[in-house]
C-alpha cells in the first residue's frame, strides 16, 4: 500500500491520500497505563512503536474512522501495551485493557465499531 504523500503526489487530495494512503510514524510509550498511554493519532496508521525503562504504553485513537487498519510494530526490546480508545476493548478483552506487542513483532488494529477493536498479531 501506498503512503499518503504518494497517492497526494499522484493527484488525490490530500483527504484521499489519508483515507487510502499509510502515514509512516513513530510514537514513543508513556507509561503502562491507559491514562498515561501516548495517544496515536487517527492519520499514523503505520507507527514504530519505541519503549525505553517501563515507558511501553500508546493508545488507539479514539477518531479512528472504523475499519481503518493501524499497523504498529514494537521496535524495543520491552513489550509495548497497546490500549484501545478510551471505553473500547481489544479482541473481546477487558474494557480498556491494553494489548501486549513484543518486539519486532508487527500488529494490524481495526476499529470494528465504537467501542470493539480487532487486533491481529504476526507469527
Amino acid at each position: 500500500m501506498a503512503t499518503a504523500t504518494n497517492m497526494m503526489g499522484v493527484g488525490y487530495s490530500a483527504e484521499q491520500g489519508l483515507l487510502m494512503g499509510f502515514q509512516v510514524t513513530t510514537a514513543a510509550g508513556a507509561g503502562t497505563a491507559t491514562a498515561t498511554a501516548t495517544v496515536l493519532k487517527k492519520d499514523s496508521t503505520a507507527v514504530t512503536v519505541t519503549t525505553a525503562s517501563g515507558q511501553t504504553a500508546v493508545r488507539l485513537p479514539s477518531d479512528a474512522p472504523l475499519m481503518r487498519p493501524y499497523l504498529i510494530r514494537n521496535s524495543s526490546s520491552d513489550a509495548a501495551l497497546i490500549f484501545p480508545s478510551t471505553g473500547g476493548a481489544i479482541n473481546g478483552g477487558s474494557t480498556d485493557g491494553s494489548f501486549s506487542v513484543a518486539q519486532n513483532k508487527p500488529t494490524i488494529f481495526w476499529r470494528f465499531s465504537a467501542n470493539v477493536w480487532v487486533a491481529i498479531l504476526s507469527a
